[in-house]
């Protein structure tokens, strides 16, 4: 597996956030099972939809 940034943490973040924004489910998340970005990607979605 791949080592994964900082920066490419915060980019998942900000992706999920946007997501959320724009209406699209948690379940159209572009991050495989497993991955550390999936992570990061979810909490920003859930920050988003508040």
């Amino acid at each position: 597996m791949a080592q994964v940034g900082k920066g490419d943490l915060a980019h998942a973040f900000k992706r999920g956030k946007d997501a959320a924004e724009l209406g699209e489910r948690p379940e159209d998340c572009p991050y495989p099972v497993g991955d550390p970005c999936r992570a990061a990607w979810l909490r920003g979605y859930k920050a988003g939809s508040r």
